[in-house]
């Protein structure tokens, strides 16, 4: 008998916030102890994790397959508000069992890409969840959204929580089926039909059995076990169970959700990676054809996938049409900034601040720092808009975001684009502090008797300070020249 081949593919790492336990280096150490040719990710609601997961898996030899486990906005009634709750049971009110999850917030769905395309979609659909027109409880998206970034997409069907799930366990099969439908239209042979058993004790998983596997010869849907990954290791559920009290603000001595209580649990101890002959013994390859091999098939879709891993990748702002780029933004920015913090200040500031925005700006961008900021000044108008339009008492949250503090304060770039509300003129503060050409640069200088050596530029306004071999060496002369890109200075060395 031929050994069962598997992928974990519905796996939680710890950046699926207080719900899942594990790192990511830990499920990859288990999945290659246990032969995998790949291993995926799913975290609830996020990608943040994927650009290292990616990379970790790969050097561990394996296939990373990148997902996510969404939050999908339930289907609202007519005449119903997007941000409020939804109830499919119950004549539409709250108090059905097994009904819309977190109180009507969501429901849930597995993603994964298996080509570049797929990967772009994700980290676009994770960028729409969280605007907040669909931010409820959860980031959010909703199946039109879906549709709209579908290549290069494998979708699965979900866990209990999922839109079909839910509605199975409701008796609303019909609603079902026409949700099943709409994925089916939109992904074709790319959905799958995910079944999972993790020997609950309120017997959730075996209930849906039935009705999924008639879905699937239906509609002809791929079966795809999965396990609900969120601990690497079986032995660690005693540590999950009580990073959930966290999440739900709960003692372990509390009853469960479950037990009509107020504390957030799973139901038992097999939510950990398991092996393939695990799940083989959970669904046997004689009765559930290539449902654990489908697993196998998703991930060597998924071998191509590549990142550009450069450490040094910097934030980009969106630019508004009516400027040619972020340079020509940041300068307007800066000038209806300095009328607003300066235009009525005495003349001899208005001086000293023309000065000071001429040496940022050419530090700034000398750095490629201007996308840097951009981005800053974006989350700070964003987050100060939200906060005052929601209500009384949010206006002095409002007003008191981006006060600013430690060294952006010295920056009248900051000042004047909002980022601080620090005048560094008036509290006389150095931009050095937070920015500076020649830090942490190696130079070569050349002193006044011809002699010349590359070191490294520490301190302030262009003092230097020479070392021999991490050593203070007496220094009583000058240097000549000290270059700084197309510009050559002066500067006096510290005597030391």
């Amino acid at each position: 008998m031929t050994e069962p081949e598997y992928v974990s593919l519905h796996t939680h790492t710890h950046n699926s916030m207080l719900d899942g336990y594990s790192k990511d280096s830990e499920y990859i150490q288990v999945a290659s102890d246990f032969g995998m040719r790949g291993l995926g990710q799913s975290d609830h609601g996020n990608v943040f994790g994927l650009y290292g997961f990616i990379k970790k898996v790969r050097d561990a030899g394996m296939i990373p397959v990148p997902g996510c486990e969404f939050y999908m906005a339930p289907v609202n009634p007519e005449g119903a508000k997007l941000l409020e709750p939804v109830f499919y049971g119950n004549n539409g009110k709250r108090g059905a069992a097994n009904d819309v999850s977190a109180g009507g917030a969501y429901l849930h769905i597995t993603v994964w890409a298996y080509n570049n395309v797929g990967l772009t979609n994700l980290f676009k659909l994770s960028t729409l969840s969280n605007d907040p027109a669909h931010f409820f409880q959860r980031p959010r998206i909703d199946f039109g959204m879906l549709a709209d970034h579908a290549e290069g997409l494998v979708v699965a069907t979900g866990c209990p929580s999922s839109e079909i799930s839910t509605r199975f366990l409701l008796g609303q099969d019909q609603q079902a089926y026409n949700h099943a439908n709409q994925l089916k239209e939109v992904f074709q042979d790319k959905l799958f039909m995910e079944i999972m058993d993790h020997n609950m004790p309120i017997d959730l998983e075996r209930a849906l059995l039935p009705k999924q596997l008639e879905m699937a010869r239906k509609l002809q849907l791929p079966l795809l076990v999965t396990n609900d990954c969120h601990y690497a290791h079986k032995k660690d559920f005693k540590a999950h169970e009580e990073m959930l009290c966290v999440q739900s603000g709960s003692r372990m001595s509390d009853a469960t959700y479950d037990e009509g209580g107020r504390r957030f649990a799973f139901s038992g101890d097999e939510y950990y990676l398991k092996s393939a002959q695990e799940m083989a013994a959970l669904f046997p390859p004689d009765e559930f054809p290539d449902a654990l091999t489908n697993s196998l098939a998703i991930t060597e879709m998924a071998s191509d996938i590549s990142l550009n891993f450069n450490p040094h990748l910097k934030p980009r702002p969106v630019i508004p049409p009516e400027f040619h780029d972020e340079v020509e933004y940041y300068r307007h920015l800066l000038k209806e900034g300095f009328k607003q913090r300066y235009g009525g200040k005495p003349r001899e500031i208005q001086e000293e601040a023309m000065r000071r925005n001429k040496h940022e700006f050419e530090v700034i961008h000398s750095s490629d720092f201007i996308g840097y900021m951009l981005v800053v000044r974006d989350y700070l108008v964003h987050t100060r808009d939200l906060y005052s339009t929601k209500g009384k008492g949010d206006e002095i949250l409002a007003s008191s975001i981006g006060v600013g503090r430690g060294s952006i304060g010295g920056s009248i770039h900051a000042y004047e684009l909002g980022i601080s509300e620090i005048d560094p003129i008036e509290h006389d503060l150095i931009f050095e502090r937070f920015l500076s050409a020649g830090r942490g640069a190696t130079y070569q200088l050349t002193y006044e008797d011809g002699s010349s050596e590359r070191i490294i530029v520490s301190g302030q306004k262009g003092v230097v300070k020479r070392t021999d071999e991490g050593k203070p060496k007496a220094v009583k002369r000058y240097i000549h020249q000290l270059s700084v890109g197309d510009e050559v200075f002066d500067v006096p060395v510290e005597e030391s």
